[in-house]
């Protein structure tokens, strides 16, 4: 071995160790202890008795709201007439609606029926901040679709959907009245999506229409998913804790701790997600968000730590009512109570008031500037992609130390006087045994093969593949 071979060896081992030493910074970097306290100015009010007015009108006029049925379509109307009466804007109109998109679509039922070429909306309306310094775009956002006119073969299941849709809707269109005339230092989007029931189809109708610009604009989406039929009420915000996720649950009105098992499925519903399960927390119109890596939070109501029931169990001992014909105005009054309801919603409100009041404004802002680094686009990115980089380290790892291990071994062995301490041979006094010369001739001659294979002998290591 050469002197210019070891060092281009010594060379080809710091170079691998200086490309670990780096994978390694950069999948760490950006790790650091997120903020935990606020000064923050708590709104106060009633605001309960308004949302459930709103459920009652939900569930008694527009009961059937299940996507690509007439009832969708009149339920759609009325969002709009509400939140153009309140003076809201949209960009957005349908057939001389105000608000509407519509788009076309094909989907399944849960009967197996097909639905081909139907027409579904959405529902979008906007605020723009008071002051053109606007701090970026706020997404209030719901479904109000249910599964009303989903059949058992035979008849329709007349679900009107006050968990899973109407109490979120109720929320929403109660922020919208109490926001009107309040000075926003964000602009405000409030989207009511229909095709919740059926994987968020009309968020993601919508999401994968916004452009860059648009998404690099938008600094959180909050998302009111099941709501009032649930043993607690919960804020989820993130896979990792976050300033934002701490801000906002300081926030916080009436909630619970969001549990550490969340009874995780190993599934994911789009091939660009940046994880390879899902839980409760995830599921809703923000799933589609949490993939492009914006800030999200979602409320919900059911009793998290209980596990009678796979994924989520709504009220231990009993039976869960999502997606169900039990899903129900009357079924939530009986579980919670008129008054449990409005507590409820109003802790959701308040929360809501909290985060939005132009006093905690700067706060907030702080606290989203750090979402980059705190979330989880430098850490989790798709499975596949995890997985390949997981392994292109690993390779990189162990090239790195067979490596430096053949490069000192070949230094120490190139250096041994040097390093290993030589003794002189000790003369012996053994008599030597009789015939032992001849023996030695012997095995000499008969072991003894000509270098005629032309194969250098000595091993360079050239073709060991770890090195």
């Amino acid at each position: 071995m050469t002197v210019n071979g070891i060092k281009k060896r010594t060379i080809v081992a710091i170079i691998a160790v200086l490309m670990t030493v780096s994978v390694i910074t950069l999948s760490l970097s950006g790790c650091q202890t997120p903020d935990r306290q606020f000064e923050i100015n708590a709104a106060e009010g009633d605001y309960g008795g308004r949302v459930y007015e709103y459920m009652q009108t939900l569930a008694n006029d527009y009961p059937a709201r299940t996507m690509a049925t007439e009832g969708e379509r009149k339920a759609a109307e009325y969002i709009s007439s509400v939140m153009s009466g309140l003076g809201y804007t949209s960009e957005y109109e349908y057939e001389g609606i105000k608000g509407l998109d519509g788009f076309k679509l094909g989907f399944t039922r849960y009967d197996g029926s097909s639905v081909n070429d139907a027409y579904a909306y959405n529902v979008i309306f906007e605020k723009k901040a008071s002051s053109e310094s606007s701090l970026g775009e706020i997404l209030l956002m719901c479904q109000y679709d249910n599964l009303y006119s989903e059949t058992d073969g035979e008849k329709e299941w007349q679900a009107d959907g006050s968990y899973e849709s109407g109490g979120a809707v109720a929320v929403m269109l109660t922020l919208a009245e109490t926001l009107k005339d309040k000075v926003s230092d964000y602009d405000l989007t409030f989207a009511f999506f229909t095709g919740g029931s059926y994987t968020w189809m009309g968020a993601k109708q919508y999401i994968d229409n916004l452009k860059r610009a648009d998404l690099d604009n938008l600094r959180l989406a909050i998302n009111f998913s099941m709501l009032f039929g649930g043993s607690n009420l919960y804020l989820y915000t993130s896979e990792k804790e976050t300033s934002y996720g701490n801000f906002m649950t300081q926030a916080g009105s009436g909630l619970t701790q969001v549990p550490k098992d969340k009874s995780i499925s190993f599934n994911v519903l789009t091939n660009d997600a940046i994880l390879n399960y899902v839980h409760a927390g995830m599921l809703g119109n923000h799933y589609y968000l949490i993939n492009k890596q914006i800030p999200v939070a979602n409320f919900l109501s059911l009793d998290w730590s209980c596990k009678d029931n796979p994924m989520m169990t709504e009220m231990k001992g009993k039976t869960n009512v999502y997606h169900s014909k039990d899903d129900t105005f009357a079924t939530l009054k009986e579980r919670k109570g008129e008054q449990g309801i409005k507590d409820e919603a109003n802790g959701v409100m308040l929360t809501c008031l909290t985060v939005l009041d132009t006093s905690n404004s700067e706060v907030l802002s702080s606290a989203l500037a750090k979402a980059d680094d705190e979330g989880l686009n430098l850490t989790a990115q798709s499975a596949r992609t995890n997985s390949l980089l997981n392994i292109i380290l690993k390779i990189v790892l162990i090239a790195a130390i067979f490596a430096v291990a053949g490069t000192v071994k070949r230094y120490v062995q190139k250096h041994k006087d040097k390093y290993i301490p030589q003794t002189e041979d000790e003369p012996t006094n053994e008599t030597p045994e009789p015939f032992s010369d001849a023996f030695d001739d012997f095995s000499k001659s008969k072991s003894a093969k000509p270098d005629d294979t032309g194969i250098k002998q000595d091993d360079d290591f050239k073709d060991d593949p770890f090195v």
